[in-house]
């Protein structure tokens, strides 16, 4: 009876993981090779957007500020936009936030370098762009400098912008499940001022991103390869233990 409630919860608890996962909508999953994960054309509906009333819709490509590299909660930016699902201007309040999240599968150990490269991150008016909880990008209009960003929908609170729009990044990602998440905040006055409403103003965001995964050296299996591998060998070690212990 005990280990049955045992197998029991454990499944428990495996439902709740995949519910949380996929509370964030669909997660792409990278094993080698350079992988798209900027808010370009052939990316930007992996990034899940809430705000405007939204809650994870997938985002729209704004075809006013830089058509092609930016999303939006509109498809124009603006008031007068076609809105991502369950969104309206009526429901804007300034802030939006957008999520894209990807897997590194067990497995890489030693045999592969793992990086995040970013460039051009840009918004109207500002944005932070954050890598599993931690700040790794910001930009606004009339940065550098001091002033103010809301980061949960909140009132805004003192902020330094230092622009840094490009990087790339070794650390703070990890085996399983990875978060990029890029917050925006609509001023109407760029670094500076609270969130304001869509009016005669847009709101967009966007960068250019990839996930790069590099063998250190040749003939590096793929990581599912040392699954496979492991499983081949069992039967073989079980074999070897049991003539030893005749």
């Amino acid at each position: 009876m005990a280990s049955r409630l045992r197998r029991i919860g454990a499944r428990l608890v495996l439902l709740s993981a995949v519910l949380t996962v996929a509370a964030y909508g669909a997660t792409l999953t990278f094993t080698s090779g350079t992988n798209d994960v900027g808010t370009d054309t052939s990316n930007f509906s992996n990034w899940l957007i809430t705000g405007a009333g939204a809650t994870n819709a997938t985002a729209v490509q704004d075809s006013t500020l830089a058509p092609g590299c930016c999303i939006s909660v509109s498809n124009n930016g603006g008031a007068t936009g076609t809105f991502i699902s369950g969104g309206s201007a009526a429901s804007f309040d300034g802030f939006w936030e957008a999520v894209l999240s990807f897997t590194l599968p067990v497995g890489l150990g030693s045999t592969y370098s793992v990086a995040l490269d970013f460039s051009a991150l840009g918004a109207d008016d500002r944005a932070v762009l954050e890598l599993n909880g931690t700040t790794i990008g910001n930009e606004g209009i009339n940065g550098p400098g001091a002033g103010s960003m809301s980061l949960t929908d909140t009132a805004s609170t003192p902020y330094t912008f230092t622009q840094v729009t490009s990087g790339t990044i070794t650390s703070g990602l990890v085996v399983g499940t990875n978060t990029l998440d890029l917050i925006v905040n609509n001023t109407g006055s760029g670094i500076t001022g609270g969130l304001q409403a869509l009016g005669a103003g847009l709101t967009g965001a966007g960068f250019t991103g990839s996930v790069v995964l590099t063998p250190l050296f040749s003939g590096v299996p793929e990581p599912a390869s040392f699954s496979y591998l492991l499983f081949g060998l069992a039967p073989l070690a079980l074999g070897l233990a049991r003539r030893r212990s005749r």
